[in-house]
């Protein structure tokens, strides 16, 4: 009892955003064909939703994997820019301090040196192309540095926002997990439903067969039942069945055909073991389990369809032994009319 209402609350309820821990309410027992199918697409459509959030996933890892190393790159570039800039920088300054301080005299030295005025002006203007020239590339280098610290920061906020990004879908990944797992739980718990109610039928069918079958080696008890409103007619029926019927006015006529024989102790096709007493027939499309009223010339039975049959061109139904001898038949045609039990409403 328990087991089943596990079942039944592991079936039930529609499925969560993310809380997966309140209980779901009671499902009706056993639960559709439609609902097992429902459940089993939602399981289906969480798993594919799953599927594509880790591709993203898996995608953003290896983006964020190149721009970590671009960072790593850009890093060094920047260093590199840096350093070079600081040594630029110092010697220019070194040089500058040196001349305007008289520590270092090279320069004024190679202006005094001069033979003319003209090679004076000449001289002071090559110095001060290479002052002009040492601020440029300290402007360059300067530039450099600046964009790779630049190209260094965007570099580290790409990364930041992918990360963002990552966990985001983290997020929605995980929720769409706990949804899966409940939707899983939810269609094994259906599908369980379903396999006990299949194997409640099959119990209930061979108890039903057990009830109104008769044992093989045992020949039936036969007496005379009515078939409303044939209240002029009997019938001949073995004393398992209902004492009375209601005709449908559903009849069938062909040509019928007996078998036994060496089929008598085996399986019928609804399951139970054929007893060629029985007043039992095999039909091809009649559902098992139902009873015709049989006629032939002035012979009347009631049988009960328990097997499929008969396999030959022109013939519709096939009788047990027991019951073409009850009708004295061998080969021939009759007319059958499916009844119910009186007491169905």
């Amino acid at each position: 009892m328990k087991k089943c209402i596990a079942l039944i609350l592991m079936a039930a309820g529609t499925l969560p955003a993310v809380n997966t821990s309140a209980q779901p309410p009671v499902a009706l027992y056993p639960p559709s064909e439609t609902r097992v199918r429902e459940a089993k697409k939602a399981v289906d459509t969480l798993a594919e939703e799953v599927e594509e959030l880790q591709l993203s996933i898996n995608s953003l890892n290896v983006k964020i994997d190149i721009a970590s190393n671009r960072i790593v790159r850009l890093g060094e570039r920047y260093a590199r820019a840096k350093a070079e800039f600081d040594e630029r920088n110092r010697v220019f300054g070194d040089r500058l301090v040196a001349i305007y301080k008289n520590r270092h005299l090279d320069g004024v030295t190679y202006i005094l040196n001069s033979d003319s005025l003209g090679d004076l002006l000449g001289r002071m203007k090559y110095l001060a192309d290479i002052s002009m020239a040492d601020k440029r590339l300290i402007e360059e280098l300067s530039r450099r540095r600046l964009d790779a610290e630049t190209a260094k920061d965007e570099a580290q906020e790409e990364k930041a926002g992918l990360l963002e990004m990552r966990r985001e879908l983290n997020r929605e990944s995980k929720e769409l997990s706990a949804r899966l797992d409940w939707a899983k739980v939810r269609f094994n718990g259906l599908t369980a439903l379903v396999q006990k109610a299949r194997e409640e039928a099959s119990r209930r069918m061979a108890e039903e067969r057990i009830a109104i079958s008769i044992p093989v080696g045992t020949k039936p008890i036969l007496h005379s039942i009515t078939v409303h409103p044939y209240a002029d007619r009997k019938f001949t029926a073995t004393t398992k069945m209902p004492g009375a019927f209601k005709a449908t006015g559903q009849t069938l006529t062909g040509v019928a055909s007996w078998y036994g024989n060496e089929f008598n102790g085996r399986h019928s096709a609804n399951g139970e073991i054929f007893n060629e007493e029985d007043f039992t027939a095999a039909s091809k499309e009649l559902p098992f389990g139902t009873y015709l009223a049989v006629t032939y010339k002035e012979k009347r039975i009631v049988v009960r369809i328990n097997d499929r049959g008969p396999y030959i061109k022109g013939r519709f139904l096939d009788l047990s032994k027991g019951a073409a001898r009850a009708l004295a038949l061998g080969l021939g045609e009759v007319t059958a009319e499916i009844v119910i039990p009186a007491d169905t409403n």
